[in-house]
This record gives C-alpha cells, sequence and structure tokens, in this order.
C-alpha cells in the first residue's frame, strides 16, 4: 500500500510554511511542519512550489522510491530541483572524487540556498546568482571556493541552455 501524502501552506512569523501530513504504514497519522524561507508577501507561487516538491519528495522517501522528483513540465522546475537533476546527469562522466566534491557544492551550499528564495529555472535572473555569490562571501567562503561553486551552477545553465529547457544563460551576464 503506497503511503500519499497531503499538505498546505501556514503562515507564521511573516514566513510560508509546508504543513505535510500522512498515514504511515501502522495507520498512525503523522504530521511534519517544513520551512520554506519565503517571506509571505509576494511569494505564493514561490511558496506553493515548494510545498508540490516536499509533498513529492516525502511521497517518494515514504513508499522507497528515488526522491528525484521529475517534471513534466520545465516551467515548473525550481533552480534548486534542477541543480540536483544536473547533479545525478553527471555522476556517470566524472571521477567519484570530483562527483563527491560536486556534491558538497550543490546539496549542501547552493541547493539550500536557491530552494528558501523558491526561484524557478526560468525565472532565475543574474541578480539572484550575484546575490548567492555575495551572501556565500559574507557567511566566510574563500573567494576560490565561490569560483567552485560557480563552476558547478555554470555547467548546469549550459546543460540547461542545450536542453532548451531556458533561452538565455544568466551567467553570461554577470
Amino acid at each position: 500500500m503506497e503511503i500519499s501524502v497531503s499538505g498546505h501552506l501556514r503562515k507564521k512569523n511573516g514566513l510560508f510554511y509546508c504543513a505535510l501530513s500522512y498515514k504511515d504504514k501502522d495507520g498512525k497519522r503523522k504530521q511534519t511542519l517544513r520551512g520554506t524561507g519565503l517571506p509571505i508577501k509576494n511569494n505564493l507561487r514561490n511558496a506553493e512550489g515548494i510545498l508540490k516538491k516536499y509533498i513529492a519528495n516525502l511521497e517518494n522517501e515514504l513508499n522507497g522510491k528515488d526522491t528525484a522528483v521529475t517534471v513534466s513540465n520545465p516551467d515548473d522546475i525550481l533552480f534548486s530541483d534542477y541543480m540536483l537533476r544536473w547533479l545525478e546527469s553527471v555522476k556517470p562522466t566524472i571521477e567519484a572524487t570530483t562527483y563527491q566534491g560536486y556534491c558538497y557544492s550543490v546539496k549542501t551550499v547552493i541547493v539550500p540556498y536557491f530552494e528558501k528564495k523558491g526561484v524557478l529555472l526560468k525565472e532565475l535572473e543574474p541578480c539572484h546568482i550575484q546575490g548567492f555569490y555575495d551572501d556565500t562571501l559574507i557567511e566566510g567562503k574563500s573567494a576560490n571556493t565561490v569560483k567552485h561553486f560557480n563552476a558547478n551552477i555554470s555547467a548546469a545553465l549550459k546543460k540547461a541552455r542545450i536542453s532548451k529547457l531556458i533561452t538565455g544563460n544568466p551567467l553570461e551576464n554577470i
């Protein structure tokens, strides 16, 4: 029996949160609250996108499926989700140690930052990327580390453009 997850947005302390609920394999009702990091003002659409992603990921996790969400409509993919898809797509083409470095950059720094922003791939602009670089430097990462993050983002956006998921590469304007 597959576990089904439902959810809704909740407003708390000026931010959107995703309230998720489901029944576990024993039939007990479980609830979880996950933050979006998005302010309420002008972010409903982005918060709804994050909610859908959280629901899909939790359902996949609970049912033992791959947690990578495939998006049938490329207009709906968050930049953070696309980065994870890109990471998995390059895995077979690079050395294991290189992949480990990419995983650190993408999964622990890039994805969490852009996940909070809720930016769609098609709406990614130079100001989003520049803001990421600036915030990362302010947090104490070295310029060399930021260059590594840039290399990952650049490669992912080149692939997105080749795949016709985006019409232009926002990095060309930074």
